[in-house]
């Protein structure tokens, strides 16, 4: 009971201190693994677990990946391609930004796929004379979207993955996500392209001619490097396609290459090839991001060492006794999207995480689908904008406010619940473990 009762103060306090946002959350979560050591609810072990985890160490070397690949421009020089091409409306702008937008995010850091993009929008628009707000949001909420769609596409999946690991439980290939990611991807593509120029506010109108002149003023503005390009675009398809051939194949080594090898060669030739600088590479790592998820580990470690996540599993398996398991997985989605509302997508995650990981056990079900339903609540941050770094960035471009991120964010996020309990069962099934 004692450590019921602590777990419960720290989290509350966590709760409390993030919605007061006066102390960054790496602070915080650090600070609440250090009482969980103390009180004795976790082991020194079990305390740092998280600091020499592969799949939060594959976070810090995706950092760095992306900015090699911001650097190099490719992606600034792709997006100003599709602004300065073709009709020029607010939905063909969107029509032609979003799908590149969500296959980048797809396989790169959310938060740097947003920094490329967001301000060159801005800049476009502010050419033209049209309100950023009509760009801004739709832009992060596709970049999350298209995040859903792989294993490294957000770090958010990378966590869960790696808990299912300590688990002993089979992780998440490198596109299995992408069964239910998609279908989120595209439905989020819909709802932005025929709702938003609708919800947010703007002129709907552009004028050809003045976009005209702003493709001539971006074929000049843009000075193109194509010794970087070609480099980005040759190392991330080594990540990406040698990540998942060594997945599909049968290797009979000890240390099968996986994603983190892959990526870290990927980081080494950035680094021997001038896209990252040698004396820089530390400081592309969002070291309060990833302090956060270090100790999400030991946090989500309390939660189930204290007993609260039996308790919970049970609590929730008494109220849907006589109900089919899409119900309990609706449960555990709505529980994970409240808590990333209030904290950070991993830490979320990996609270949520041995609560989901009870009740499969209790109900003697494959916990993959729960576990999967976690990975895109967390990440369905659409109606809060502070929890969601992504959606920061595009509050302040946009000059948006809460209710903005409220009126379009919310119906978005019911159809993403809708749509995931839907179709997770389909391709997860509740198969019965003996």
């Amino acid at each position: 009971m004692f450590s019921i009762i602590i777990v419960i103060l720290v989290v509350t306090g966590i709760f409390l201190l993030l919605i007061n946002n006066r102390i960054c959350s790496g602070i915080i979560f650090f600070s609440a693994m250090i009482l969980f050591l103390i009180c004795g609810i976790i082991t020194p072990k079990e305390a740092l677990s998280g600091f020499s985890n592969k799949g939060v160490l594959t976070v810090a070397v995706l950092f760095v990946v992306s900015e090699g690949i911001r650097n190099s421009n490719i992606f600034d020089h792709l997006i100003s391609h599709f602004l300065s091409s073709g009709k020029n409306s607010v939905r063909s702008v969107l029509m032609k930004i979003l799908p590149p937008i969500s296959l980048i995010s797809a396989f790169l850091n959310n938060t740097a796929v947003v920094m490329i993009a967001a301000p060159v929008v801005k800049r476009w628009s502010e050419s033209v004379h049209v309100p950023a707000s009509k760009f801004m949001i739709p832009v992060s909420f596709m970049t999350i979207a298209g995040g859903l769609c792989t294993l490294i596409g957000t770090s958010t999946n990378l966590v869960v993955h790696s808990l299912m690991l300590e688990s002993g439980i089979q992780g998440f290939s490198l596109f299995e996500l992408g069964k239910v990611g998609i279908f989120c991807a595209l439905a989020t593509f819909f709802y932005l392209y025929f709702f938003s120029p609708h919800i947010l506010s703007g002129n709907n109108a552009i004028a050809s001619e003045q976009a005209q002149i702003t493709g001539e003023q971006n074929k000049d503005w843009l000075v193109r490097n194509r010794r970087k390009e070609i480099t980005a675009i040759i190392l991330l398809l080594f990540m990406v396609v040698g990540a998942g051939f060594s997945e599909a194949i049968n290797i009979p080594v000890k240390n099968k290459p996986d994603m983190f090898i892959f990526a870290s060669l990927t980081m080494i030739c950035m680094v021997l090839t001038g896209l990252i600088p040698s004396r820089q590479s530390a400081k592309y790592i969002h070291w309060d991001i990833l302090v956060t998820i270090a100790c999400a580990f030991a946090i989500s470690k309390a939660i189930d060492n204290s007993g609260i996540a039996d308790l919970i599993s049970g609590f929730i398996l008494h109220l849907t006794s006589s109900c089919h398991p899409v119900l309990i997985l609706a449960v555990i989605y709505l529980v994970t999207n409240l808590f990333t509302q209030i904290v950070p997508n991993n830490a979320a995650a990996a609270m949520t995480f041995p609560i989901a990981m009870a009740t499969a056990v209790k109900m003697g079900a494959d916990p993959k689908p729960f576990c999967v339903a976690i990975c895109i609540a967390a990440s369905a941050s659409f109606i809060i904008p502070h929890s969601y770094q992504t959606n920061l960035i595009a509050m302040n471009l946009g000059n948006y406010g809460l209710k903005d991120f409220v009126r379009s964010g919310l119906p978005l996020s019911i159809i993403m619940f809708i749509l995931s309990v839907a179709l997770i069962p389909v391709f997860f099934p509740f198969n019965k473990i003996t």
